[in-house]
């Protein structure tokens, strides 16, 4: 085929796979590499939804709080280097234990924060999470995936000689300033 979009998740299978692409860690600045995710019930739906994602910092992370039609989604991000597993669990537990709420664990994730050293290559453009992953907040995911496609098209469109290198120049500076 003339273009293979690879959104084949962290796997990143055509990229790093075939092309044997590294994947270049952000750890230095994003040191979280660990989340607890699970959906919060209202308690009183009247006061409790609201149009805005709340965001908490606390020691040694920070909890994210995303209001929706039937709930409240919720996760605790951290770092592995700064809290233990189960201390963490202790600390959103305590965090919806003070609003009044249960937290009833939905999962865990272990992530690495990071992208491709080339998120572009050859006829190979990566999308989504084979291309690149900051942090667990999935607003940043999904703009970072439409930045992908738009910047594709409008490359293409102006035909560029060199689509694929200068996809991989965008995106890159796009998701180092990200």
């Amino acid at each position: 085929a003339d273009l293979f979009i690879d959104c084949t998740g962290f796997k990143s299978l055509l990229l790093t796979k075939t092309f044997n692409v590294p994947f270049l860690s952000i750890e230095k600045y994003v040191p979280n590499n660990y989340a607890w995710a699970t959906k919060i019930p209202y308690l009183d739906p009247e006061t409790q939804i609201v149009n805005y994602t709340n965001c908490t910092a606390i020691e040694n992370g920070w909890i994210w709080e995303i209001p929706t039609i039937g709930q409240i989604g919720s996760g605790y991000v951290y770092s592995s280097k700064h809290q233990k597993y189960d201390d963490a669990l202790q600390t959103i537990t305590d965090f919806w234990k003070q609003k009044g709420h249960e937290f009833k664990l939905f999962k865990s994730v272990e992530f690495d924060a990071g992208m491709l050293e080339n998120v572009s290559k050859h006829n190979v453009v990566s999308n989504g999470l084979a291309q690149s992953f900051i942090e667990p907040l999935e607003a940043t995911s999904i703009m970072v995936t439409c930045v992908t496609v738009k910047a594709f098209v409008d490359l293409y469109k102006k035909n560029s000689k060199n689509l694929i290198k200068a996809h991989d120049k965008v995106m890159r500076k796009f998701v180092d300033h990200t």
